[in-house]
């Protein structure tokens, strides 16, 4: 699971601070097709480099997108993928050739990494020598300028642990993310239609939250607005969490992790649950981690809340090797399969001639372009709350109390 992040700059060039990071999961399938996920992304980037230097006066929406995606850049990195153990005097030393490429004196772009909690708790596919102090020593080398905190998606205790052993052990321009796991959590209630405080339910239909592009599949009303009563349940539940709010108080950012191949979040209202929680932690930088994907930043833009969260997903990757092209319809990011078969079984397959890194170029100009502003969103209802309402946040407070002692999470 290769992963580059190529997000929102933290060198803070750009005043919004916005950050998207694109992460490239070489699964089983993708690895006939790519060899390298790290030199696809960079092979993506040029390609859209050289697009904006040949079409520098055109004011085609792909063009404009070219020359703007880079400025919104940064490398995320899964730190196995840049290291590894020497045989011969067992310390951490770079791999073949990511040095050239990752060496702080040598990169194109910001580099954040990331502790490969996922692979090592819960599909087991990270190397052995994976462990806290090797990430260490790994972080020393590297020099990344932000970094994420060693977690277990499945332990609290862990996390909390290797999280206080980190601090005070990192080189002093190196910024430390916390990461707090969805699951660490018993599954909230949705919220129910008399549990919404009045001054939300005078909102249109949760449903309405979240954006269609007219390629998707037909989602009932139903089904959406269930989804977004479960994304509010869990904003509520993350805000209210003790350890949630002592990282929040302590570093002012926090990563939200374990939403991997994880159901309980459905990913249709992943942005009501991030737009959510920005709104109940106003001042915390949050980073929804394996959320950047058309539907996720079609929602943020819709909700006018994307320059206010991190995200990072393999999307871009995983898109183009299937044949998908992105465009814009309606204001929103849409993608279409650019292959099929007619009717007629006996027809031949309808085969475009774009490479692969043509169309990962397109799908990375088509998500980091969205931070530049080059296209409006459609409008959407108001998200249900306003921080500066005293009686909404009351309000909020008890529907939180009432859902947890429901629960039993409190007696």
């Amino acid at each position: 699971m290769t992963r580059l992040g190529i997000a929102g700059d933290i060198r803070l060039n750009n005043p919004s601070g916005a950050a998207l990071g694109i992460a490239g999961n070489l699964t089983a399938r993708l690895r006939p097709a790519v060899e390298d996920a790290l030199e696809m992304a960079a092979a993506a980037l040029a390609h859209n480099a050289r697009q904006a230097r040949v079409t520098i006066a055109s004011e085609r929406l792909g063009d404009v997108a070219a020359k703007v995606a880079a400025r919104y850049g940064f490398l995320f990195s899964d730190f196995c993928y840049l290291v590894t153990v020497d045989r011969a005097n067992g310390h951490i030393t770079w791999q073949k050739g990511r040095e050239t490429l990752f060496h702080r004196n040598l990169r194109a772009l910001p580099l954040a990494i990331d502790s490969s909690g996922y692979r090592r708790c819960i599909s087991g596919t990270a190397p052995r020598w994976a462990t806290l102090p090797r990430y260490l020593e790994a972080i020393w080398l590297i020099q990344p300028e932000e970094c994420a905190a060693w977690d277990d998606p499945r332990s609290r205790a862990a996390s909390l642990a290797s999280l206080r052993e980190m601090d005070g052990c990192l080189p002093p321009d190196v910024r430390l993310w916390p990461v707090f796991s969805i699951r660490w959590l018993e599954e909230p209630a949705a919220i129910s239609p008399h549990r919404i405080p009045a001054t939300w339910a005078r909102r249109h239909v949760l449903a309405g939250l979240i954006p269609l592009t007219r390629t998707q599949q037909p989602i009932t009303e139903a089904t959406r607005d269930a989804a977004a009563r479960k994304a509010l349940a869990y904003a509520l539940a993350v805000a209210e969490d003790p350890d949630f709010r002592a990282m929040a108080a302590r570093y002012g950012r926090v990563m939200i992790g374990g939403m991997l191949h994880f159901a309980g979040l459905p990913r249709m209202a992943r942005h009501i649950f991030g737009s959510a929680l920005h709104a109940l932690m106003p001042g915390v930088d949050i980073w929804l981690l394996g959320c950047a994907n058309w539907q996720t930043i079609n929602g943020l833009g819709v909700l006018e809340t994307l320059l206010a969260l991190r995200l990072d997903g393999s999307s871009w990757l995983h898109d183009a090797r299937a044949n998908y092209g992105a465009f814009l319809d309606g204001g929103l990011i849409t993608i279409q399969r650019l292959t099929g078969a007619h009717a007629d079984r006996a027809s031949p397959l309808r085969i475009p001639f774009f490479t692969l890194t043509e169309l990962a170029a397109c799908h990375l100009r088509a998500q980091l372009s969205a931070y530049a502003g080059i296209w409006r969103w459609p409008t959407a209802p108001t998200l249900p709350l306003d921080i500066r309402d005293a009686e909404q946040i009351r309000t909020l407070r008890e529907v939180y109390v009432q859902t947890a002692y429901d629960l039993g999470l409190i007696s």
